[in-house]
């Protein structure tokens, strides 16, 4: 008698879009991956109790059988050996993808939806904790109706989430097994949610995250703003008073619920989690996530402290924060006992300690920040990121104190002048961040090929997100997401470029070592986004992801990086082209050389208008005006640039420009070719932007770190 075939089973977990990127700050950002992550992470652990060794894709096993898959391996450990007090250490950012393949032999029962119960049924427990923690207090205390319970039970249910399976022989073509998932998709049976299925009013206001559902109150603030007020201020202060012991109203105005922020109970489970005790995260979670887990940064000296890891983890880096560490780097080798001077004046001037207010990085998770103290980190590196801006200083609220403001703007004033003494090529901070987006190109076309090559390919991406956190530490970033093929970070306006290609060329290394004898290595494409830090979060999301798809990978034809400018205006340049130029050259660091040299000459900021103004015919067309007229008459034009700092000649200033001037994306020919793309500006529009807004100084210190 021939053995019963095995069933293969594909799982999807979504929504994506949705859960990720809804959020209002880097925080919610990171836990709205980590949390998928996690929830991935569950339905594979639910396979993996059923029969080990159960998921085959992605690889997460050793030869051996052994899970290596640093949040699947946490997960499992949770599961097998809990202890009832133990805050156990785990992985910080999400490393799973929300889509898998697991292997049942034919005599295991598979139950797709008692693994759907178990997954909803995680994320429902860590909502409780949140309850429990933050909002029954308030309830009790405040008297809350009991449509709030009720509102919070049904949107954290877990029913938000979508959770799809199909299953088949085995031994199925891999090609067409490959397309199951894809045709079930077809298939929509998801209810969203939908409060008035529970006999609730769903007239409340949207939640500003996610806009489908109800804030949590119920009000509707045309007819109930003062009902809405009251309930929201309850709720601020219920959480201060958890997390800051806080009973005289000093904390109440902080970060963790702004004022104006009315919320749903989804969004407030990925606001308020992190802030749970670190006994209670460890518990529903299975570990309390720590940057330290799993790294080679720690020092001899350090050792597991749960109270300093649940503060990292609350208190995650702004937007501002990020624009602020070039300054933050580079001022504090400039002089070092001004910025403390200043960072005791903040504390006179705002009347607490504004460590707790922070977004602050902790735990050796920026490696320029690490390097200021060799015990300590100053006190200057740990404020929040608005107070190193003078736009950030007039927002901070002092109440009818204006001699507070004014005290604290001047002392400011001193430290800038202080610093523009010591070092007068620094400047003051430029108010610009950048978000870097990084995608495997083409993934789908390499894992339905064959399930060898699948196999290959899923072993390389978990090499690849191994090294990934090392490499954007080093670039003085925050990772945010590392699982597979996709990376997103924050960075240094003046790293990032430089962040992404090494993140690239690790790829390269890792992919080129796998296929070498399995068809051509996938490439990767990026897209960066420098943004202002007050620009929307979600906003500099989707520009970023937008452009990674649309113009990186669909425009460029994959193996390509776009960067794009986001000010308060919209969207002032853009710029996109492979990582490489037939001769091996790279498009992308010519655009970063091209800021250092014209960094703080007049030609920077006049040229990208000039090309536009008078040579607007010959950059569109191409087949009039080929490359050598056009660089011709550059140089005519510039040949009294002296200010330039591109060249002596004017040949050699009109070169460098032609450069930017003309990018070059792949066929779709196979393998693919390099062709060139019209000439545009925004190449030179990009390198103005940057001339003008990378902190030079801090990038030749950072230079200097890399060749130490």
């Amino acid at each position: 008698m021939t053995a019963a075939a095995a069933t293969a089973i594909r799982v999807h977990i979504g929504p994506v879009k949705g859960w990720i990127a809804a959020g209002r700050r880097t925080r919610d950002f990171w836990a709205g991956s980590f949390l998928l992550s996690w929830l991935a992470g569950q339905a594979m652990d639910h396979l993996e109790a059923l029969q080990p060794g159960a998921i085959t894709i992605p690889v997460v096993h050793d030869p051996e059988g052994k899970v290596i898959e640093p949040t699947l391996s946490a997960i499992a450990l949770a599961r097998t050996s809990r202890e009832a007090d133990e805050v156990r250490s785990g992985p910080l950012v999400g490393t799973l993808v929300n889509h898998f393949r697991a292997e049942l032999p034919a005599n295991v029962p598979f139950d797709g939806a008692a693994m759907a119960t178990v997954v909803r049924a995680r994320f429902k427990a860590l909502a409780d904790a949140v309850w429990q923690h933050f909002l029954a207090p308030a309830a009790e205390q405040y008297g809350w109706d009991a449509d709030v319970r009720r509102r919070w039970d049904y949107q954290t249910s877990g029913a938000y989430f979508e959770i799809l399976w199909v299953t088949g022989t085995a031994t199925a073509d891999w090609a067409d097994e490959s397309r199951w998932m894809e045709a079930r998709k077809s298939f929509r049976s998801h209810q969203p949610l939908d409060e008035t299925h529970v006999g609730l009013t769903g007239r409340g206001d949207r939640c500003p995250v996610h806009p489908d559902l109800c804030e949590l109150g119920g009000h509707a603030r045309m007819f109930q703003r003062e009902q809405q007020d009251v309930f929201w201020q309850q709720l601020r202060t219920s959480v201060a008073q958890r997390v800051y012991g806080d009973t005289h109203g000093r904390y109440i105005e902080t970060l963790e619920i702004r004022e104006g922020e009315r919320l749903s109970g989804l969004a407030l489970v990925k606001r308020l989690f992190p802030l749970l005790p670190a006994k209670v995260i460890s518990s529903v979670i299975g570990w309390l996530p720590d940057h330290m887990a799993g790294s080679n940064v720690k020092a001899a000296s350090q050792q597991w402290d749960p109270l300093a890891a649940q503060r990292a983890l609350r208190n995650w880096p702004s937007t501002a924060f990020v624009a602020a560490m070039p300054w933050i780097i580079a001022g504090g080798a400039a002089d070092h006992a001004e910025m403390e001077a200043y960072a005791e004046a903040a504390y006179r001037a705002l009347g607490f300690d504004p460590r707790l207010q922070a977004e602050r990085p902790q735990r050796h998770r920026v490696e320029g920040i690490d390097l200021l103290a060799n015990s300590k980190i100053p006190l200057f590196a740990v404020l929040d990121g608005t107070l190193h801006f003078p736009r950030g200083l007039e927002k901070q609220r002092f109440g009818d104190d204006a001699e507070k403001a004014r005290q604290l703007a001047a002392s400011f004033d001193r430290l800038a002048g202080c610093i523009s003494k010591a070092a007068p090529e620094l400047g003051p901070p430029a108010p610009f961040y950048a978000m870097l987006e990084l995608d495997g190109d083409a993934m789908g076309k390499v894992f339905s090929a064959s399930e060898r090559q699948a196999q290959i390919c899923s072993r390389a991406l978990l090499k690849f997100a191994d090294g990934v956190p090392g490499i954007v530490r080093q670039h003085d970033g925050v990772l945010i997401y590392a699982g597979a093929d996709d990376v997103t970070a924050m960075l240094p306006t003046a790293t990032a470029i430089n962040c992404a290609q090494a993140i690239r060329a690790h790829w390269q290394a890792i992919m080129s070592a796998a296929f070498t004898d399995a068809g051509p290595p996938p490439t990767i494409s990026a897209s960066i986004v420098f943004a202002d830090y007050q620009a929307g979060l979600n906003d500099v999301r989707n520009l970023t992801h937008d452009r990674l798809d649309q113009v990186a990978k669909d425009g460029m034809g994959r193996d390509a990086v776009a960067l794009a400018v986001l000010k308060s205006g919209g969207t002032t340049a853009a710029w996109a082209a492979s990582w490489d130029r037939p001769d091996g050259t790279s498009p992308v660091t010519d655009v970063l050389a091209f800021a250092g040299q014209a960094s703080g000459r007049s030609i920077a900021s006049r040229l990208p208008y000039v090309l536009r103004d008078r040579f607007s015919a010959m950059l569109a067309k191409d087949a009039t005006f080929d490359d050598e007229l056009v660089a011709a008459l550059l140089a005519k034009e510039m040949a009294d640039s002296g200010k330039a700092g591109l060249g002596e000649r004017p040949e050699d200033k009109a070169e460098q420009v032609m450069r930017l001037l003309r990018t070059w994306g792949r066929t779709d020919s196979d393998p693919p070719a390099s062709e060139p793309r019209p000439r545009h500006v925004g190449g030179l529009l990009v390198a103005r932007f940057l001339a003008d807004s990378v902190m030079w100084p801090y990038l030749n210190l950072w230079q200097g770190r890399q060749r130490s």
